[in-house]
This record gives C-alpha cells, structure tokens and sequence, in this order.
C-alpha cells in the first residue's frame, strides 16, 4: 500500500502520510502515562510476592505510583485502566496479612 501521494515532486525528501505522524518511528505515538504501567507492574508482583517480607514495600510504592498515574491521566485518560489496575492490585498486595 503506497501512503505517498500521487502528486508529489520528485525531489521532496519527506513523505507525505496521510495519518499524521509516521506510526513506525519510535516516539512518534501519543504520549504514555508511564507512572500507570509502573504501577499496574508493582501492583501484580507486590500481589503476587505478598506472602514474603518485600510483597507490602511492592504494594505501597504501587499505591503512590498509582495516584500519580491517576492525576496524570487527567481529561485524556491515558492509562487509567493501568492505575486503577495498579492502585487496586497494590492495594491488595500491601494489606495482604505476610
């Protein structure tokens, strides 16, 4: 599928795309809450090592990346399933009697 227009100068060094930005150059896509995944990430290995001494540190530095990642997600909502995933996993996690 060609994504160049047909109409193009033969010396035009730049594509034209028709989606907006080129979706397979790195850092080209929307920006990602990163706070969320790191939360949903402590979040499940907090819940999941609960049962060792470490499990609850997981789950409390979760909650805190969770509520930040929550802030962040603001109107946009980027990434609020992975914060509400986190904040509810870590709060598992660190509650969970070791």
């Amino acid at each position: 599928m060609n994504t160049r227009s047909t109409e193009a100068s033969p010396h035009r060094t730049t594509p034209a795309w028709t989606g907006g930005a080129d979706p397979y150059l790195p850092g080209s896509q929307s920006r990602k809450n990163r706070p969320a995944g790191a939360a949903m990430v402590l979040g499940v290995t907090g819940l999941s090592t609960s049962v060792f001494l470490f499990g609850g540190l997981l789950g409390v530095a979760g909650l805190v990346l969770g509520i930040v990642a929550l802030v962040r997600s603001g109107r946009a909502r980027r990434g609020r399933a992975k914060a509400v995933t986190g904040l509810v996993t870590s709060a598992i996690g660190s509650w969970w009697p070791s």
